[in-house]
């Protein structure tokens, strides 16, 4: 329902006439048609109340239990979901909570924010339909609440100060069961709350339900439960600032290189490169085969630390050579240019991608007996990386490119060489062309006015008509495409 526009202005001065009094009785009239209205004004006079007394605190918990059951019923969810209701209750549970917020109400507050994110996980699991909800506006919506929950629930705890081993069990259980897992309710986000004793019960109920999963489990792997439970007591070992368990958790899963660097970070990050290193170094050895390049970065800047610059370079040229591309033609020059080895560096690098092509172009499988020549791709990426517009354009008569890198090119000849990116974008516009759907049509017609731009510049206005012709008459049947080319002017 819409509402005409109203000029607030004359009620404002109006209202500022009328006595306190007068206002209280206004106020309290409307209160009594708006249950949101009268419900927020009890919880707000409920909160100023000290001491409580035990039926004002009964009435204050029941009527703020109230707000959160009708803020996520799930009938409120099917009318959002078909008539758009947007959040006005959802808004009003959060407002209602936050003003509840204070010494006397938090130790109350914490069960009933549980309460509410429980209830606000259920309605997300509900409304995790795209056929509902095809914008995903409401999961957004609903995400945004039940975070902002469980910063509450944060702070109505550090005000509380609940016991810290009943705070625990109940943390790791909601860290656990949610559905939707929208909040973080671990050691690390608690772990000024918990303390100690919390984050050592966190620690030992955790390890626990990892001990009961693991005899579950099969060995061929880790399941995603024993995982998320592993993650968790990492998180309790870093929030105790425990190093030595935490590398002690990560040690027990050995099976790829990625343990092993997030070890030797951990320890690097705690002030103990050597080990650092030594952990580093194991796990190069334990997978000597196509090992990771995190981890071969992070042993690059451990010898480049220590001066071994050698080992530190043979390193970063592994990865380009299993990968001649440019990321790793970059990582190489940062490397060999900081040892004033750029140069030499750089013309056995190309010669390694000319051969790797030269390899990839001639072979051919079961699948692809017919050899699918030349790539050039990285060629190209390189030269414009490096700004070399001479060998980018040699780059395209070695064999293939990439479309994206193309149109690179083009852009960057359009200021110094616009003959040459008007030909890039004329091939460009054919191949787009053929593809006969709307998308790649609006495509086309882009690229269109860019050539006519150019044509401009070079004085060919006359030929650029002609260009325009020339397409109406190859493309007369593809309407769509006539149409949207004749919004493009000679």
């Amino acid at each position: 329902m819409t509402y005409p526009f109203v000029n607030l202005q004359p009620i404002q001065a109006y209202l500022a006439t009328l006595p306190q009094a007068a206002l209280i009785d206004l106020l309290l009239e409307v209160a009594q048609r708006d249950a949101p209205l009268r419900q927020s004004l009890h919880l707000k006079s409920a909160a100023l109340s000290a001491p409580v007394a035990d039926d004002d605190d009964d009435q204050w918990r029941s009527d703020l239990k109230q707000v959160i059951d009708d803020a996520t019923d799930i009938d409120y969810l099917r009318d959002w979901q078909s008539d758009g209701v947007g959040t006005d209750l959802l808004d009003d549970m959060l407002n209602q909570l936050t003003e509840s917020l204070t010494p006397a109400r938090a130790p109350e507050l914490v069960g009933l924010v549980r309460y509410a994110i429980e209830h606000v996980e259920d309605m997300l699991q509900n409304a995790d339909d795209p056929d509902d909800d095809p914008e995903g506006e409401i999961n957004e919506a609903l995400g945004k609440v039940a975070h902002r929950l469980g910063h509450l629930h944060l702070r109505a705890c550090q005000l509380a100060q609940p016991d810290p081993l009943d705070l625990a069990a109940d943390l790791l259980l909601l860290e656990t069961t949610l559905p939707m897992s929208c909040g973080s309710f671990g050691p690390l986000t608690y772990r000024e709350v918990l303390g100690d004793a919390g984050l050592q019960r966190y620690r030992e109920l955790t390890q626990a339900m990892l001990d009961a999963l693991a005899a579950k489990t099969a060995p061929s792997g880790l399941t995603s439960q024993v995982a998320s439970l592993t993650r968790m007591l990492e998180d309790v070992a870093q929030a105790r600032g425990d190093i030595d368990e935490l590398v002690a958790i990560k040690s027990r899963d050995l099976s790829g290189t990625r343990n092993y660097q997030a070890i030797a970070e951990v320890l690097q990050q705690a002030g103990r490169p050597d080990e650092a290193l030594a952990w580093a170094e194991r796990g190069a050895a334990a997978f000597p085969q196509h090992t990771d390049n995190r981890l071969r970065d992070f042993l690059a800047t451990a010898y480049l630390a220590r001066g071994r610059h050698e080992e530190a370079l043979q390193l970063t040229w592994v990865q380009f050579a299993e990968q001649p591309q440019l990321q790793n033609y970059q990582k190489l020059h940062a490397l060999a240019d900081k040892l004033g080895l750029w140069p030499a560096q750089r013309l056995k690098a190309l010669a390694t991608l000319k051969e790797a092509m030269a390899r990839a172009a001639s072979a051919t499988s079961r699948w692809n007996p017919t050899p699918p020549g030349p790539d050039a791709t990285q060629l190209l990426a390189i030269a414009l990386w490096e700004g070399d517009l001479d060998a980018a354009l040699a780059a395209l008569d070695q064999g293939r490119c990439d479309v994206y890198w193309r149109m690179q090119l083009a852009q960057q000849l359009e200021p110094v060489r616009p003959a040459a990116a008007i030909a890039l974008y004329q091939q460009e516009i054919s191949a787009t062309i053929k593809l006969t759907k709307n998308s790649a049509y609006a495509s086309a017609t882009e690229m269109i006015g860019k050539v006519g731009r150019l044509m401009a510049v070079l004085d060919q206005r006359a030929g650029f008509a002609d260009y325009l012709a020339q397409l109406r008459r190859e493309h007369k049947i593809k309407r769509n495409f006539i149409k949207l080319l004749d919004g493009v002017k000679p």
